[in-house]
């Protein structure tokens, strides 16, 4: 159920006129990799505690699922933010996007950055 769930997510969410520029026209997904790291997910739980009234369970429904893509100019990064977590915003700033974490639902605004550096 949890493979299938990921699997349904990720084609939602790709948009096939992005990926024509480069001859892609659809996505298979061959493989799903889940990270357990209990120390990121506290702190997720403790943020998200703080910002929504979590008493309820109906908030769950209101959350939104966010990819995130390794940018071409910070190799290894996605390794480092699944053990780690993101670091501050402005440590982003040198290297792209103002200071930001490029955070999307869709999977073209992640994953397009790695295509044109190709």
């Amino acid at each position: 159920v949890w493979y299938s769930s990921c699997v349904d997510l990720v084609l939602s969410r790709f948009v096939r006129k992005e990926y024509a520029p480069y001859g892609i026209d659809g996505l298979r997904v061959t493989r799903v990799t889940r990270i357990h790291n209990r120390q990121l997910r506290n702190l997720f739980e403790e943020a998200l505690e703080s910002q929504v009234n979590t008493t309820n369970g109906g908030y769950k429904r209101s959350l939104e699922y966010l990819f995130y893509g390794e940018h071409p100019r910070l190799p290894g990064e996605l390794a480092r933010v699944m053990e780690d977590g993101f670091r501050p915003a402005v440590e982003y700033a040198p290297s792209h996007l103002n200071a930001a974490v490029p955070l999307s639902n869709s999977v073209g605004l992640c994953d397009l950055p790695r295509l044109r550096a190709a």
